[in-house]
């Protein structure tokens, strides 16, 4: 083992010993969370990730290191809002119109921002010159893309597909595309989304438009 190698294997055991040395008193919110883990260690004696969170709450609260206080709320918070999305018609929503880009005020905009891009939700879209019927919405990609129109599946943010990459090229550009139509679905809760890319007049872009849907929907 090198010397590089030794400091990074000394610096985690420090880490690791901190980490069990964390919290000693059971006042204040932090005291409350840490007898919560105690309470679980209790029933899972061997389970060593309670008995490393009631040290760890120990710690801030005896240190007051609120830096880290707030760094552990943040990744509780993440991992309860990803943990309630199967059972949460809100969030689904929520996290819906994050993808395209509808979301409606700051403050909900800017609480998702630690969230990470979830691959659970299907999102597809279409893009053309002219604007598509409902009849071609419902179309399998095979048979749409036959007929000359661009459509994908794509793991998350589908708007991408105007903003990002060759597409935005083919818009900014080529003026190959004009009408984007976005379909995102967790379950039984889905979001539409129609925009139309409207060039500058002076050729060097293009603005988004939000439009409706086609009436059969």
């Amino acid at each position: 083992m090198n010397d590089f190698d030794s400091a990074n294997s000394q610096l985690s055991v420090r880490l690791v010993q901190a980490i069990r040395e964390y919290f000693d008193s059971a006042s204040g919110i932090f005291g409350k969370i840490g007898i919560f883990f105690e309470r679980r260690s209790r029933r899972c004696s061997n389970v060593r990730f309670f008995k490393n969170m009631i040290q760890l709450f120990r710690q801030i609260r005896q240190t007051s290191d609120w830096q880290a206080a707030i760094f552990v709320l943040v990744i509780v918070g993440v991992t309860g809002w990803i943990g309630l999305i199967p059972f949460s018609r809100s969030i689904q929503t929520a996290s819906l119109k994050r993808f395209h880009l509808a979301t409606e005020d700051f403050s909900s905009w800017a609480i998702q921002q630690p969230i990470p891009a979830m691959y659970n939700f299907e999102n597809r879209y279409w893009a053309n010159r002219e604007p598509l019927d409902s009849m071609r919405l419902s179309f399998g990609i095979e048979a749409v893309r036959s007929s000359g129109i661009e459509t994908n599946y794509l793991n998350h943010f589908p708007a991408r597909a105007f903003t990002f990459a060759e597409s935005r090229a083919a818009c900014l550009h080529q003026r190959k595309y004009r009408w984007l139509y976005l379909h995102s679905r967790y379950r039984d809760n889905e979001l539409w989304t129609v925009m139309e890319a409207i060039p500058d007049e002076s050729g060097g872009g293009f603005t988004l438009m939000r439009r409706g849907l086609p009436d059969e929907y």
